[in-house]
């Protein structure tokens, strides 16, 4: 009587269940592998800046700015009406704010949300019409069109109340 070997059934290889779990693991480690490849090629964070080196002495400028806000000691109030941004600035300093400011909205999480709005000057401060948002936590920066001085606040959009804009 001749030897078999344990769990044969004398069906061929590739009809046994053990091989092909056996098989099955590192091919789907395999397929995993091209999956992440894949979505590492198709898509772009958005964190890896190629002109670092520049971004780099914007933050110096930007830390020049803000040091600046605070030296004039410029305080604002942002309030939201309907799809309307409206703005009350002051200065301890005496200083003659500009016709236009920017406003940066910038997303935490997504640069291409970013959002860069242009406030209007009015008889009562400034005014600009907020573009449709998704709602949840922004950052914002308020500077002068020369970006000689400039403010960092955070908010939640839609607004439910008044955001104050201290440097």
């Amino acid at each position: 009587m001749p030897a078999t070997a344990p769990f044969s059934t004398g069906a061929p290889w590739y009809r046994q269940f053990w091989p092909w779990l056996l098989i099955s693991l590192p091919a789907s480690a395999v397929i995993a592998g091209f999956a992440t490849w894949y979505i590492a090629w198709a898509s772009h964070d958005g964190l890896v800046a190629e002109d670092y080196y520049k971004q780099g002495l914007e933050i110096n400028r930007s830390l020049e700015s803000q040091e600046l806000a605070r030296q004039l000691g410029i305080d604002g109030v942002l309030t939201q009406a309907g799809d309307r941004l409206h703005l009350a600035i002051t200065a301890q300093r005496e200083i003659r704010f500009p016709d236009r400011l920017r406003l940066g909205v910038l997303s935490p999480v997504k640069a291409g949300a970013d959002q860069q709005l242009v406030l209007e000057r009015t008889a009562d401060g400034y005014v600009v019409r907020l573009p449709a948002l998704t709602p949840g936590h922004w950052n914002l920066a308020l500077e002068d069109e020369g970006h000689t001085w400039k403010i960092l606040a955070s908010a939640i959009f839609p607004l439910q109340g008044e955001v104050r804009l201290h440097p």
